[in-house]
């Protein structure tokens, strides 16, 4: 029974190592012909850099204005 499961282990590393092999030696899917479409802008597909925003208290940002008027409890002028 042992030599059995032995004689499976060794068969499936044997067929996980030709396949391993055979998708290296394949050749992968064609590119696309460079002819395929006339492109105006060369740059039209490279993808734009964006910014990440920043984080934490950096990346705060206000809610609501505040307001310009002073509050009506505010301490009374000095002298």
């Amino acid at each position: 029974m042992s030599a059995v499961f032995g004689v499976l282990i060794s068969l499936a590393a044997i067929v996980l190592v030709w396949r391993f092999v055979a998708s290296l030696v394949q050749p992968g899917q064609p590119a696309e012909p460079i002819d395929a479409e006339p492109i105006d802008d060369p740059f039209s597909r490279v993808p734009a850099f964006r910014k990440k925003p920043p984080r934490g208290r950096s990346g705060a940002m206000a809610l609501a204005e505040p307001d310009d008027d002073p509050p009506a409890d505010c301490l009374p002028p000095r002298r």
